[in-house]
C-alpha cells in the first residue's frame, strides 16, 4: 500500500503541471536554479528509532534532468549501524520516453520505471516493476484542471480521479483526490510558496478512517545563484530531516 499511496502522490502532481503543459525539471523540482552539473545531498532524518542519514549524490544534463543518482542510506542505532547502496540511471535514447533502473551495489536490479510521454510532454504512461513485489501500471487522461488516473496492480485497476486549482505561475495550490465511482474525498493537499517559488509548506488532509491532518514546513538557507543549499523539514513544527547540499555548476 505505501508503494500505492507513492503512485498516487505522482499522479496528483500531475495535475499541477498541466495549465502550463510543460514539466519542470529534475533540477528545479529540487529547488536549484542555474545550470547545475552535479549535487551531493546529505540528509539526516529524525526518528524514535536512532538517527538515519542518506547521502545522495545527483548527477544531470545540461537541460536539468537526472543522468544518474546513487543513494547510500545508513540506518544507525545504538546497537547497531547498517548501510545500503542504490544507484539509479536514466535513460532517455526513445523519443517521448524516460527509462530508469535501479540496482543495489551488488549490480542486481532492484526497481525499473518507464514513463512515456504524450505530445505535450506529460506523461500518459509510467510502469513500475520492483523485485519481489508488485507490477504497476498507470495511465493518465487530461481534462482542464482535472487528471484521470487508472493504476493496475497485477492487472486489477483501481481509478482515482484528481482535480486541482492553480497559482498565476501554474504552481499547484489545491489538490483533492476522489475515489471516483462515488465521488468520495479521500484526500486533501494546501501548498503555499515562498518568494522564490519554493514550497514553504504542505497541509495534507486524509478523509480515510480516522481523519487526520499534518502540516509540513519548510526552510531554505540559499548560495549566490539562489539555489537551496540547505532544506530544514518540519511536520507539525517538529524537525524531521535536514538536508545539505554540495552544488556543482556547468
Amino acid at each position: 500500500m505505501k508503494r500505492l499511496a507513492i503512485v498516487l502522490a505522482a499522479t496528483i502532481a500531475l495535475a499541477g503541471c498541466h495549465k502550463k503543459m510543460t514539466l519542470p525539471t529534475d533540477a528545479e523540482n529540487m529547488c536549484l536554479t542555474g545550470k547545475v552539473k552535479s549535487m551531493t545531498e546529505v540528509t539526516e532524518y529524525n526518528s524514535l528509532y536512532g538517527k538515519r542519514i542518506d547521502t545522495t549524490v545527483y548527477k544531470f544534463d545540461e537541460k536539468g534532468f537526472f543522468t544518474e543518482a546513487e543513494r547510500h542510506l545508513w540506518n544507525v542505532s545504538e546497537t547497531d549501524t547498517v548501510g545500503e547502496r542504490i544507484t539509479r540511471t536514466f535513460n532517455y535514447d526513445t523519443p517521448n520516453v524516460v527509462e530508469m533502473t535501479a540496482r543495489n551495489d551488488k549490480g542486481e536490479q532492484l526497481q525499473k520505471m518507464i514513463k512515456k510521454l504524450n505530445d505535450n510532454g506529460l506523461p500518459a504512461e509510467m510502469s513500475f516493476e520492483k523485485k519481489d513485489a508488485n507490477t504497476y501500471r498507470v495511465t493518465y487522461n487530461y481534462k482542464g484542471t482535472d487528471a484521470e488516473s487508472f493504476v493496475k496492480i497485477d492487472g486489477d485497476t483501481i481509478g482515482v480521479r484528481v482535480t486541482a486549482k492553480y497559482n498565476d505561475k501554474g504552481q499547484v495550490l489545491l489538490e483533492e483526490m476522489y475515489q471516483p465511482k462515488k465521488e468520495f474525498l479521500i484526500e486533501k493537499k494546501t501548498y503555499t510558496y515562498n518568494d522564490k517559488g519554493f514550497m514553504a509548506s504542505l497541509v495534507t488532509e486524509r478523509m480515510l478512517g480516522m481523519q487526520q491532518k499534518k502540516v509540513t514546513t519548510y526552510q531554505y538557507q540559499y548560495d549566490e545563484k539562489g539555489s537551496a543549499i540547505e532544506v530544514k523539514e518540519y511536520d507539525d513544527d517538529e524537525l524531521v530531516s535536514t538536508a545539505k547540499r554540495t552544488i556543482e555548476y556547468y
